[in-house]
């Protein structure tokens, strides 16, 4: 068990986790946002028996073109970038291992409509 999944097992986000805040880069399928382009793996049953932490969270970018290289790896995921401001209301943040260095869980507040933060939608480029 790594330390990482040890620290989820009780309270999620981890204690460590941040106040949202910033700029954030989130990959979507569409210019107009659905509720589907913010399930976590938990909700879509994906990912299992990895950290169940990390399950319960959104991955984000805070860097531009590090999501749009990602993007471009995983086509599947969409071809869009919904671009958001964070703000404490919104839950809490972590940097978290990933194939970017800038890719972040978000854990957003329990019932917020989680489009919310997501203003502008541009074309991976």
């Amino acid at each position: 068990m790594t330390a990482s999944t040890e620290a989820c097992l009780g309270t999620c986000p981890p204690a460590d986790a941040e106040t949202a805040a910033g700029t954030v880069y989130r990959i979507v399928k569409d210019t107009q946002l659905q509720p589907d382009d913010f399930v976590t793996a938990e909700e879509a049953k994906t990912w299992l028996g990895k950290d169940p932490c990390l399950r319960k969270g959104l991955s984000l970018f805070r860097n531009k073109d590090e999501a749009c290289v990602h993007a471009d790896n995983y086509q599947r995921l969409g071809r869009y970038l919904a671009i958001g401001t964070l703000i404490s209301d919104y839950g809490r943040t972590k940097m978290t291992l990933g194939s970017q260095p800038s890719h972040t869980t978000w854990w957003p507040t329990a019932e917020m409509d989680r489009r919310l933060p997501f203003g502008t939608v541009e074309a991976v480029t």
